[in-house]
């Protein structure tokens, strides 16, 4: 064991015999856990200083950077562990390779063994051949026993040469094995040093981490100490600044009496003013008594001019508060220049100094709050100056009213002393204003001195920030040229590989045949490491599409989410749809009663229409009773007149329930148009709501990379440095605009619900809204009532039909008869010679008539029928839309009507064959009175039609009336000269 463990040193290059390769796996296995519970240590600090942090708005940025630091940490410690994780792998993949190894020269050390055995027995076999050859060369005789010996060692030679063939084949292919296993030794060496190296370069860096850690840490500490000093100098600031806003506020509350005394003092000068102008007016009165007091005004002169002095000596105190006034102002310029500039200074600060910005703006804000404090004292200065002005003007009028009343110069002299007395506390106060402007001014000077110190600790802190890029940048260095080095032993080592290839090269010919199988081994490894690769590449194929079915799968999952909510509405719609198809089938009951009643109530129609035949033949046949059928007609119109205008009311009514369903019928509609159009509209509308928000985004991004700009070289860095970290933030940003559009698709969809829920309750509005049950019902029996005189209407037509048919053939009747009368009349004109009897006659025969005849309508009357039966217009415009509807149901009765009048003219014929020639002047009176029957038959209907019709069958009757009058007049001359002949 100790030979093969000696030759596998020697093949794998290792010249330790003590070599451990778990040794340095051990020690990185133990710094690895101490810096795990370095990371746990640091992970529990980091959770304090964020928990001590939260509270304050101040350390906002300080809190963000101390979170990326911690996050480049934790990214490096996990790079570390995965470094540890391959070199646990390479470590395994040594040592099984060296297992492999020892158990190759084992089987190499006992094949050679075997073969010194087996040359050994070849040696033995040779020997005892040369002596047998040297037998025979002697010439003694074999005997059979020693030619089967020989026979038998030729098959043993045959043999152990076959042996000896096979056992060299073995040989060569054990040898072509341990020149790969060598290679693969030397791999392994190979990636073994390169690791061992990567392992030397990751504790150099974990060193070097570590340096930084430790450094951050104490920056940590220092900018923890710091925060503490901060927050102990922010709490007595906020507590001065408490103090100053309570004297302000006493300020404020003195300035408030200040201005009620002001006003009292408004108040007092107007009652003086008052009082003056009583003075006024009584000082006229004393102008008598005004020479006596003159010495006495004198003097009062005199001390008059000495109160100016006062007052001039006041003026020019009141100048010198100007001038100090001004010199405030001035100081308060400079102070608004240092303000300026210390905020172009802070402007240039980094993250750091914004921290002392907050301070300082509350600073300024404090100033501020001074200076508008100056501002108030100034305004209360100016108004004390106007007030003088006024006082001095008042005094000055005093001056002109002492001359004209010098007895009312006693209570002057009091105003006066009051004046005073006020203007002296002025002063106080002003004295007192001066006092707290001055404080001011102090503390002002104060926390100017604070910023300044505030803002070298900055200067130093930047100081100590360059310093420590300095040394980052030698350390940077310190690794270049580390890794020039490293470079430069690399080229050494392969220089040395080959010297030793060239070494090798020199074997490899001296060991042809080995080559060849080497060769072939090699293809075989590339062609297994090709299939490896091909089954990586078709793994990392897998996992990609793995990959993209997991997001195939989401997707499907969101889209079945949307399936199910539009399944939701399409159920509320099919709900909807139901309702209205219930709706639907009632109203078809509706309509399948009122469809009975209209049977009914034909059937009620045929009875009558059979009645009134009957009625028809009976009037017929009672020709002599039509006078007092006149009268009953007459007392009739009146009736038919109420009747028409319950009939005008009740079309009325029709036509505005007809307007109603109209109206009905076309929102009903438009709400279907809308439906359909909904789906569209919101697929429209969620587009472009999505087009909004995507640029909306877009103008936000670039507004907030506007605001705050990019830092590249940060980023370059650390995309040079640490690319994961890079990639990583990448992937985080783009994961943030995934997030973004997320929200604004879940935005839209809200948005979508909340119309969906405003058009559902709109429907519902309109619902509650529409017609109920019982006016349906009325519209209904309004549509019955309307079918039913329609229904009348047909039927008066089809009698209309049948009575013009008879007039046609009463014409035709009245024709042949005329025809007639003419051949008879010629005859007897003929006969009778003597004209003046014709004369006589004829005269006689008009007067001898028992009756006169009925008045008919002349032929140029615009109107046949009276005015009693003219329809109205709103009737006629009504029954217009209605004729559509009426023309097909006339069509079919006139085809039936003609058929009747067909069969009706062969009869009338046939009767009038069958009459005798002897009843000749009583057909001729009947001939006379069957037009005037007609007519009011004709007029009967004309008014049954003025009720139920409209304008066509109104047009008809008057075009039918205006041929039968046409007709009448000539059959009335007809008639005449029939009678005259019968007589």
């Amino acid at each position: 064991m100790e030979e093969i463990s000696i030759i596998a040193n020697k093949t794998l290059g290792i010249t330790n015999p003590d070599f451990n390769p778990t040794a340095d796996l051990l020690q990185f296995k133990i710094e690895f856990e101490n810096n795990e519970r370095a990371s746990e240590e640091i992970h529990l600090e980091f959770e304090q200083v964020l928990k001590s942090l939260a509270d304050e708005d101040q350390m906002s940025k300080f809190t963000i950077e101390y979170q990326k630091m911690y996050r480049a940490l934790n990214n490096s410690m996990g790079n570390i562990e995965k470094l540890y994780q391959q070199h646990i792998i390479l470590e395994k993949e040594y040592i099984q390779n060296i297992d492999s190894n020892h158990e190759t020269l084992k089987t190499s050390l006992n094949d050679q063994l075997s073969i010194s055995s087996l040359k050994s027995t070849i040696t033995k076999v040779q020997e005892n051949l040369q002596a047998s050859a040297l037998r025979e060369e002697s010439g003694v005789g074999l005997s059979t026993v020693q030619e089967r010996t020989l026979q038998e060692l030729h098959q043993a030679k045959e043999q152990t040469t076959k042996e000896l063939e096979q056992e060299l084949d073995k040989i060569v292919l054990l040898r072509t094995k341990i020149q790969d296993v060598t290679e693969q030794i030397k791999q392994t060496d190979e990636t073994k040093r390169r690791f061992e190296h990567e392992i030397y370069e990751l504790k150099e860096k974990n060193t070097i981490k570590k340096g930084d850690i430790e450094g951050e840490l104490r920056n940590k500490d220092r900018l923890e100490k710091e925060l503490r000093e901060i927050r102990s100098i922010v709490g007595a600031k906020s507590q001065e600044v408490r103090g100053k806003q309570d004297v302000v506020n006493r300020c404020a509350d003195e300035i408030s009496m200040i201005d009620n005394h002001i006003k009292s003092q408004r108040q007092m000068l107007e009652r003086l003013q008052k009082d003056q102008d009583n003075l006024f007016q009584r000082s006229i009165k004393l102008k008598a008594d005004c020479g006596e007091q003159i010495a006495i005004s004198s003097e009062l002169a005199e001390e008059n001019a000495q109160l100016q002095k006062d007052s001039k000596t006041k003026t020019q105190e009141l100048a010198k508060l100007h001038n100090e006034v001004k010199k405030l102002n001035k100081i308060k310029d400079t102070l608004m220049k240092k303000n300026k500039l210390l905020e172009e200074q802070k402007s240039n600060l980094d993250s750091k100094r914004k921290e002392c910005k907050t301070e300082n703006d509350c600073y300024v804000t404090e100033i501020e709050k001074i200076r508008r404090q100056i501002e108030i004292y100034k305004k209360t200065m100016e108004d004390f100056s106007r007030e003088k002005g006024i006082i001095d003007s008042n005094f000055e009028k005093a001056l002109t009213s002492t001359h004209s009343n010098n007895m009312l110069l006693v209570p002057y002299k009091q105003t006066r002393e009051n004046l005073e007395l006020e203007i002296a506390r002025f002063e106080r106060e002003i004295h007192i204003d001066n006092k707290v402007l001055k404080k001011v001014n102090s503390e002002k000077d104060l926390y100017i001195k604070e910023a300044l110190s505030l803002q070298q600790k900055c200067v130093e802190g930047l100081q100590i920030v360059k310093k420590k890029e300095l040394a980052i940048y030698d350390y940077k260095k310190q690794m270049v040229q580390a890794d020039t080095k490293l470079k430069h032993q690399q080229a050494l080592y392969e220089a040395v590989q080959s010297d030793r290839n060239l070494h090798a090269k020199h074997l490899v010919e001296a060991q042809s045949d080995i080559g060849e199988m080497k060769r072939k081994l090699k293809i075989m490894n590339y062609q297994i490491n090709g299939y490896k690769e091909d089954i990586n590449g078709k793994e990392e194929a897998l996992n990609r599409e793995s990959t993209e079915n997991t997001k195939l799968l989401k997707d499907i999952d969101l889209i079945s989410d949307e399936t199910k909510n539009l399944k939701n509405q399409n159920e509320i719609a099919q709900a909807y749809i139901k309702t209205q198809l219930a709706e639907e089938l009632k109203l078809n009951q509706f309509v399948k009663e009122a469809e009975l009643e209209r049977s009914r109530q034909e059937n009620a129609l045929q009875a009558l229409i059979s009645e009134r035949d009957n009625l028809c033949s009976q009037l017929i046949k009672q020709d002599d009773q039509l006078t007092k059928v006149y009268g009953k007609i007459k007392s009739n119109t009146t009736s038919l007149m109420s009747s028409e205008k319950q009939y005008e009311k009740k079309l009325a009514e029709i036509r505005e329930l007809k307007n109603q369903i109209r109206n009905l019928n076309k929102s009903k509609f438009e709400l279907k148009m809308e439906t359909s159009q909904l789906t569209e509209m919101n697929l429209k509308l969620c587009r472009m709501e999505n087009d909004v928000v995507f640029e909306k985004t877009r103008v936000k991004a670039l507004e907030q990379e506007l605001v705050h700009p990019i830092n590249v070289h940060r980023w370059r860095k650390l995309e040079g440095s640490n690319p994961k970290a890079f990639e990583m933030i990448q992937l985080v940003q783009a994961l943030q605009k995934k997030l973004i559009e997320k929200t604004n698709l879940d935005n839209e969809k809200v948005k979508l619900i909340q119309q969906n829920e405003e058009i559902y309750l709109n429907c519902k509005t309109l619902l509650s809204n529409q017609v109920g049950p019982e006016a349906f019902e009325q519209v209904r029996e309004f549509e019955k009532l309307l079918k039913d005189k329609q229904l009348q209407l047909k039927h008066m037509g089809t009698e209309l039909n049948m009575y013009q048919a008879q007039g046609k053939e009463y014409k035709h009747a009245i024709e042949v008869l005329n025809k007639e009368i003419d051949e008879q009349y010629i005859a007897e004109h003929y006969r009778n010679k003597n004209r003046g009897y014709y004369d006589d006659m004829t005269s006689s025969s008009v007067a001898s008539s028992p009756s006169p005849l009925p008045i008919l309508p002349s032929i140029n009357s615009k109107k046949p029928f009276p005015d009693e039966f003219d329809p109205p217009p709103e009737d006629l415009e009504m029954h217009a839309s209605e004729e559509s509807n009426d023309n097909n149901f006339n069509t079919e009765h006139n085809e039936d009507n003609n058929n009747q009048n067909k069969h009706d003219t062969v009869n009338i014929n046939e009767d009038e064959q069958m009459a005798p020639n002897s009843d000749q002047g009583t057909t001729a009176l009947d001939e006379v009175l069957k037009p005037n029957a007609v007519e009011d038959q004709l007029e009967d209907v004309s008014r049954e039609t003025t009720e139920m019709q409209g304008e066509e069958a109104y047009a008809e009757l008057v075009d039918k009336k205006e041929m039968q009058s046409n007709n009448s007049q000539q059959d009335e001359t007809v008639a005449v000269i029939k009678i005259a002949n019968l007589f």
